[in-house]
């Protein structure tokens, strides 16, 4: 999917696709930037998770695998969504203005 946005990024705020928070909807221009920065969490997301899927199901049985699936699930994209509010608090204030 990463690879998909980042082919066909969205042009325009809506509540369908793209990266949508309340902090990346305040503009155009912090919709632009969270959409731009969104493709790679997915990618690297889908990455760790292509990691850790093909790890737990070759070492652990089924029910463990999927366990370990599910939290590393949460965790990628949990923590994708709070690398990008923290690249959003860095270069705009709360109400979606240019810092500095």
């Amino acid at each position: 999917m990463g690879i998909l946005w980042r082919r066909f990024p969205p042009k325009n705020i809506n509540y369908f696709y793209g990266y949508r928070t309340q902090r990346s909807m305040k503009n155009q221009q912090t919709w632009d930037f969270a959409n731009q920065i969104g493709p790679d969490m997915f990618i690297r997301t889908g990455f760790f998770l292509f990691l850790i899927s093909a790890f737990a199901f070759w070492f652990f049985d089924i029910r463990e695998a999927i366990i370990a699936n599910v939290v590393a699930m949460v965790f990628g994209l949990t923590s994708g969504v709070i690398l990008c509010e923290g690249k959003l608090a860095q270069h705009f204030d709360k109400d979606g203005n240019p810092k500095g």
